[in-house]
């Protein structure tokens, strides 16, 4: 089977960190609160042609302590999936789940800082903070053929004082310092919106990357208000917009002309449309054939056993036997 521009992600190992208890003092327990999928997911969706994974993971569980050693029980969870994707020949970008803040406890509360935020007279989340934690992951798992790259940061917005090209710009220098030659994804700021690309991140790339494997990522949904939460049936969708059927492709075509005209790489790191609804196939057709066409990869949101009823999983059911019936678009 040739290899596809199509990867997924495979999610659980962010799951349970919207809950109110959740902080780097209370980050739930593995296979309890959160989970990285057995090998038969990785083997599976390998086995279907979809040889690049997406690995969400959360800071506060890989590294307890802004700043400080990574939590060896995590680490070899994740190190685990990777000798996983090798095995089944595929490739995993490890994604920092976070929208670029960590939960913090302070004197015992969880605090939602995001990166540079000042709380009381102390900054508890730095920029240097997430450089150290990619370069810890570097030093630890960096010879690992099972990993394509790291995706720094899932969605990042309102970060305020500091920015986030800046922060960007400092974790790919500190890699490179460190000899690292993966590939690193990053994300686009306030959400990493595909369609208000240039608008929201500007005309220019940012980053300096001395080995050109700086990937930009992009995230592009197809429901009316971009969320990818799909509140809304298509037959609505589609009486209040009749261009529905290319509005994956309207929507991320500023994306690609901007990665174009860059000469730049991209990604779309997150597409997705309820996948037993058969009336949003055609949209996803048009959209990967123009990503396609742009010799760009795109994973979609979301594998994982997890997910249960989810709208947007394409995890098989009925003990791997069933295929969702989206996978065939995304295989074509």
């Amino acid at each position: 089977m040739t290899r596809s521009r199509v990867g997924v992600s495979i999610a659980g190992g962010e799951f349970s960190s919207d809950r109110a208890s959740f902080s780097n003092v209370h980050p739930g327990t593995i296979e309890t609160d959160y989970t990285y999928n057995s090998e038969r997911s990785f083997s599976y969706f390998a086995s279907k042609g979809f040889r690049l994974q997406r690995l969400p993971f959360r800071w506060e569980r890989l590294q307890p302590v802004p700043g400080g050693a990574l939590n060896p029980s995590e680490l070899a969870a994740i190190r685990l999936r990777a000798e996983w994707a090798k095995k089944h020949g595929s490739r995993l970008i490890l994604d920092c789940h976070n929208y670029g803040r960590y939960v913090i406890a302070i004197n015992g509360v969880p605090k939602t800082c995001t990166i540079g935020e000042r709380f009381g007279k102390g900054v508890p989340v730095t920029p240097e903070h997430l450089i150290n934690l990619w370069v810890r992951l570097s030093r630890a798992l960096g010879d690992s053929i099972g990993i394509d790259g790291w995706g720094l940061m899932n969605e990042p917005h309102g970060l305020g004082r500091v920015s986030w090209k800046s922060i960007s710009q400092g974790v790919v220098t500190a890699l490179r310092k460190e000899g690292d030659k993966k590939r690193i994804f990053v994300a686009g700021d306030e959400w990493s919106n595909a369609q208000r690309w240039s608008e929201i991140n500007g005309t220019r790339p940012w980053i300096n990357d001395p080995l050109g494997r700086t990937v930009y990522e992009a995230h592009c949904y197809f429901d009316a208000n971009s969320s990818g939460k799909y509140n809304r049936s298509f037959s609505r969708e589609y009486d209040e917009d009749k261009r529905l059927m290319n509005r994956g492709v309207e929507r991320v075509q500023p994306f690609l002309d901007w990665c174009r005209r860059n000469r730049v790489s991209g990604m779309i790191g997150e597409f997705g449309v309820p996948a037993s609804d058969p009336a949003w196939e055609e949209v996803v057709r048009r959209f990967l054939s123009v990503v396609n066409d742009a010799a760009m990869e795109a994973v979609y949101w979301a594998g994982g056993e997890w997910w249960g009823r989810s709208p947007l999983s394409i995890q098989p059911t009925k003990k791997f036997t069933v295929d969702s019936p989206l996978l065939k678009v995304l295989q074509a």
